[in-house]
């Protein structure tokens, strides 16, 4: 984009967007997928459940079925499939807690004071609805498999190996490696509800006999000691200072066994204006005061906390091997020897 040319779209681009967050935030606080889920309806019917004026309910409702939320045929409204698997509010799957809490006002102005007084705000928000969204998206399945070749792990040679998944959320990630390779283990970590969805996608996925769940406090769970061959590290740690993420780094080199990989699936500051980057690293220093590392950040913590090779895969991926054990050990051998 040229920033000598005015560009009025792009303002135009930006209201609208926030504008739709509201349209659905308003159709979740009526309830109206919920109403849906049971039966076709009229808007006739729609607006006096929900208590509403009738024109105004139709303008909403041929809306969500503009973005694809609904489908209108002939006078009826029925969910699609997304709205009846994420909004409707007695689905496990249901995530509308987790869009109300981000389109929520309050929150922006929260956000607002945030940056006029340098100090963040710390709101709870429903991440196990984040989770159920990631459980189900097709793309991560590609992403995850591209993950693993990018860190030259096959599938095939992993024979009976353990990976230990931190702030695994959906844990698809794993998943896909355990479908590859039926005598791996995965050891899902994350907080109770979280684990759910894990579970769930376990399931789903055909793997719930490889997989155990450990719930805790990343921060003080103790990962044992040579127990891992792979540990897989989600994207927690932007939301850690420099000192918990040493902490952390140091915990998990020790629970790796000797020549034990670590992969670390994190959003890194790469110094370009991605939006997408930007905007999240805005709201997260908002949110934590914390912010996104660099690559640099990470290849120091590693270093310094026992692991050897740290290479950056991508933008967004970054492995370790923990050899140093192996070397010290050869070592003391050939002292032995002599």
């Amino acid at each position: 984009m040229n920033r000598y040319i005015q560009d009025p779209e792009l303002i135009q681009e930006i209201y609208v967007s926030g504008i739709k967050t509201q349209i659905l935030r308003i159709a979740i606080r009526l309830d109206i997928f919920s109403i849906l889920s049971a039966e076709p309806m009229d808007v006739t019917n729609i607006a006096r459940i929900c208590g509403c004026d009738l024109d105004g309910m139709e303008k909403l409702l041929d809306c969500l079925s503009s973005y694809h939320l609904l489908e209108k045929n002939g006078k009826y409204y029925t969910l699609s499939l997304t709205s009846m698997t994420f909004l409707v509010r007695s689905k496990k799957s249901y995530a509308g807690d987790w869009i109300l809490a981000q389109t929520n006002p309050d929150i922006f102005e929260q956000v607002y004071r945030s940056v006029r007084s340098g100090k963040p705000f710390r709101p709870l928000f429903p991440w196990d609805q984040l989770a159920w969204l990631e459980s189900y998206n097709p793309k991560r399945i590609i992403e995850s498999n591209a993950m693993w070749e990018a860190a030259r792990i096959d599938p095939a040679l992993l024979n009976r190996m353990r990976v230990l998944d931190l702030a695994c959320g959906s844990s698809i990630m794993s998943f896909v490696i355990a479908q590859k390779a039926p005598n791996v283990r995965i050891i899902c970590v994350d907080t109770p509800k979280v684990l759910e969805v894990a579970k769930d996608l376990a399931v789903r996925m055909g793997v719930l006999d490889q997989v155990s769940f450990m719930s805790g406090d990343l921060h003080q769970l103790d990962l044992g000691t040579n127990k891992y061959e792979i540990a897989l590290l989600g994207n927690a740690t932007n939301f850690f200072t420099v000192e918990q993420n040493m902490s952390l780094f140091q915990r998990i080199n020790r629970s790796l066994t000797n020549e034990g990989s670590l992969i670390i699936n994190v959003t890194m500051d790469t110094g370009e204006m991605n939006p997408h980057v930007r905007l999240y690293s805005f709201v997260l220093w908002t949110m934590s005061g914390t912010r996104f590392y660099d690559f640099h950040n990470y290849q120091d913590w590693l270093l310094e906390s026992g692991f050897y090779e740290v290479k950056q895969l991508n933008k967004q991926w970054i492995s370790a091997k923990k050899i140093k054990q192996m070397i010290e050990t050869r070592q003391q051998d050939e002292t032995t020897d002599l």
